[in-house]
């Protein structure tokens, strides 16, 4: 899974955010780039405090309809980076959660690599203990010695009989669910790699609409924002003419 290094926050937003805020987005000017007495159908303004050559009318209108355009799309962009966000952290607290489970399957394991290597201990005591009942049957000994020797195989029997039962009890136990447990894991770190690589498709769409968004605010700035414009040609446009 493309965990952490798939996930990147947005860089942009803020960049845009600021735009909203600059004096290029101010609706109309308070500066005159003439001299004060001017008369005031000579009086020329600015978006964003340029000196660029003069807007005509046309243009003035172009440039205003583009301004609420962008601040549209720029709005747009801030509101679809906060499910982007919501989903982020959300994958990072699955991802969190599968990590833990994983610890957990692994310890699992461990347990049953540790009992199988003492399964196949018991095993080899018990062909070496069938091998010496075997002899000691085969030599058909009578006496004293031949009793101790008996009980002593008897006993290794019992205890071998016990720790056989212990064994099979562990092994129902870490059996149990075992399994389930990773299919169940598989199955939810699979739904997870489907999310981290969708949220990279959106997270990508998002920065590639980002990047669009700011070239046209940097070209309104450059052919709007910095040329200065007729106060009476904003008065007309205002007035619908």
């Amino acid at each position: 899974m493309r965990l952490s290094t798939a996930l990147r926050r947005g860089t942009l937003g803020a960049a845009l955010a600021a735009a909203l805020a600059s004096a290029a987005w101010a609706q109309t000017a308070s500066r005159p780039a003439g001299p004060a007495s001017a008369p005031a159908a000579d009086r020329s303004l600015t978006m964003g405090g340029g000196s660029g050559p003069l807007l005509t009318r046309d243009e003035l209108r172009a440039c205003f309809e583009r301004q609420d355009t962008i601040r549209g799309r720029i709005a747009s962009v801030e509101s679809a980076r906060v499910p982007l966000e919501r989903e982020r952290d959300a994958i990072a607290t699955e991802q969190e959660t599968l990590r833990a489970d994983r610890a957990q399957i692994e310890e699992r394991r461990r347990q049953i690599d540790a009992l199988a290597v003492r399964m196949t201990a018991y095993g080899e005591r018990v062909t070496d203990w069938n091998a010496r009942v075997k002899e000691f049957s085969d030599a058909n000994r009578r006496g004293p010695q031949a009793d101790r020797q008996r009980s002593k195989l008897n006993r290794e029997r019992e205890d071998l009989e016990k720790e056989r039962l212990a064994l099979e009890a562990e092994k129902a136990v870490l059996g149990t669910g075992g399994e389930e447990m990773i299919r169940a894991y598989n199955a939810r770190a699979t739904e997870l790699d489907a999310r981290v690589a969708a949220w990279n498709d959106r997270n990508r769409q998002w920065h590639d609409e980002s990047s669009l968004v700011e070239a046209e605010r940097k070209d309104w700035v450059n052919n709007c924002a910095n040329r200065r414009y007729r106060e009476d040609d904003e008065i007309a446009i205002k007035r619908g003419r």
